[in-house]
């Protein structure tokens, strides 16, 4: 068993990718598994349509209602918990157990918790590599640092700029809202990558992702010896049990592919400048340049 962990931004396309990963033979997708206490204590549905409280898939899988899976943690927040953060992060590069032992405790408890549900989810559905959509870095470190040979990760970006229209769009945050939360969140992906090291860091960019998607998946899963069979959603089965995600998704709602720059025009010109001047560089590093 395997486990590709989408590793991004919200609105990077990340739910995009897993249902394409998830027409592949042997390939199940899970959605946010970070999430799926918190979801089910809020009541919010599975893909199938039923709440993840009620949802015979999840019950089976967990052993017990979905509500009490402790699938992440309390973490200390702002200055201390980053540095704890970049801790980790230099411990797995360095080939060791993460230090501070309250902190891997915890963390190794949440990994413990979300591994035991891989496991479950594998032998009921079949599947030999698993979708995790969680995107969350700190989440991923956690369970890279506990599972290295199960755990791998796939960096997914996309046009900054496009991330904060869908961002405003959605949520009615303001440009400056979404602007801050896309820096620290490029941070947090930056010191994941580091983490596992620049060589074993896959990458893929939302726009080529939309513009070849066979040659994308083929590249993601050649390592796996899983093949490309098919790149229409039209095929994403009527029930699915995937958790989280993007709303267009839900439950057998189909989408096709296509690539998403409504930004280039709705982009309101002072949000825009807003970003140039706070993001822009950073959104260059990561090869939007124009």
């Amino acid at each position: 068993m395997r486990i590709l962990y989408l590793v991004g931004d919200s609105r990077s396309g990340s739910t995009l990718l897993q249902h394409l990963l998830s027409l592949q033979p042997g390939v199940h997708a899970l959605g946010e598994l970070r999430r799926l206490g918190a979801l089910s204590r809020a009541s919010e549905p599975c893909a199938c349509g039923a709440p993840l409280g009620e949802c015979e898939f999840w019950c089976d899988v967990c052993g017990e209602t979905p509500a009490e899976a402790r699938t992440t943690e309390r973490v200390p927040g702002g200055a201390t918990w980053r540095a704890l953060l970049l801790r980790e992060a230099a411990a797995i590069r360095g080939g060791l157990i993460p230090a501070g032992s309250l902190f891997r405790a915890k963390a190794h408890a949440v990994a413990q918790e979300c591994f035991r549900l891989y496991e479950a989810v594998a032998a009921k559905t079949g599947a030999e590599l698993l979708i995790d959509n969680s995107k969350e870095p700190d989440h991923f470190l956690h369970m890279h640092a506990s599972y290295p040979e199960h755990v791998a990760p796939v960096f997914l970006h996309r046009d900054g700029r496009g991330i904060l229209w869908s961002k405003m769009r959605r949520t009615g945050k303001s440009a400056s809202d979404a602007i801050q939360g896309y820096v620290w969140m490029q941070r947090l992906i930056e010191t994941a990558r580091r983490g596992v090291g620049l060589d074993k860091a896959t990458e893929l960019r939302y726009e080529d992702l939309c513009q070849d998607p066979r040659a994308e998946l083929e590249r993601l899963l050649k390592p796996y010896g899983v093949p490309v069979e098919t790149t229409d959603l039209g095929q994403l089965p009527d029930v699915r049990h995937d958790i989280g995600g993007s709303p267009t998704f839900k439950g057998a709602e189909k989408r096709e592919i296509r690539l998403d720059e409504r930004w280039r025009e709705a982009l309101p010109a002072d949000a825009l400048a807003e970003f140039e001047r706070r993001a822009g560089r950073l959104n260059r590093f990561r090869g939007y340049k124009d």
